[in-house]
């Protein structure tokens, strides 16, 4: 998960096998809600790039490429998700 998770910006990461790190972890988010909020925000943002809303056109275009006569159709269904 370290190539999705900025630790301390996106969320937190601690070493596998690590059962005392993600202790900490856990328990920083708890006792500070500010920080685990801010976490929550942070990493919404990171991701609105791969929200449906962006990679829509990117795949009907995929699509099309693939099965350019039933381009339409896949069109039609994926709008109206």
């Amino acid at each position: 998960m370290r190539y999705l998770v900025d630790h301390g910006r996106t969320g937190m990461l601690s070493e596998p096998g690590n059962p005392e790190a993600l202790a900490e972890n856990v328990l920083r988010v708890l006792r500070e809600p500010e920080f685990g909020l801010r976490l929550a925000a942070n990493a919404f943002e990171e991701l609105r790039p791969y929200r449906w809303e962006s990679v829509r056109e990117q795949w009907l275009h995929a699509y099309r490429a693939l099965v350019p006569e039933k381009a339409g159709v896949v069109e039609e269904s994926v709008a109206g998700a």
